[in-house]
């Protein structure tokens, strides 16, 4: 399917919206099982911590973000985690391209 608005044309981003459309299904207590390859193509480890949020009708789970508050440092601001985050490495940069370039 191709979607056309001015000059862009987004076949792509609509070829991945369906293919990375899972079904799932909700038990008692409310709990979702994310398929692991969701899991892993946003990021969000095993057992860790995410946000969900209502937006527009649809459920959006994200890794939940980390805590930031911005202080001074030499006269400038700056914006620093409260807790360790991992390291943006070039291959992992590089897979990220990718993915979006797909």
């Amino acid at each position: 399917m191709t979607i056309q608005v001015g000059n862009v044309v987004a076949e792509a981003l609509v070829d991945q919206w369906y293919v990375s459309a899972m079904d799932v299904t909700i038990d008692r207590a409310g709990r979702v099982v994310i398929p692991r390859s969701l899991r892993e193509s946003i990021g969000l480890p095993d057992g860790g911590a995410a946000e969900i949020i209502e937006e527009d009708g649809r459920l959006v789970i994200s890794p939940r973000s980390v805590n930031k508050r911005l202080i001074r440092r030499n006269g400038q601001l700056v914006c620093v985690a409260d807790e360790p985050i991992p390291t943006l490495t070039a291959e992992k940069a590089r897979e990220i391209l990718e993915q979006i370039r797909r």
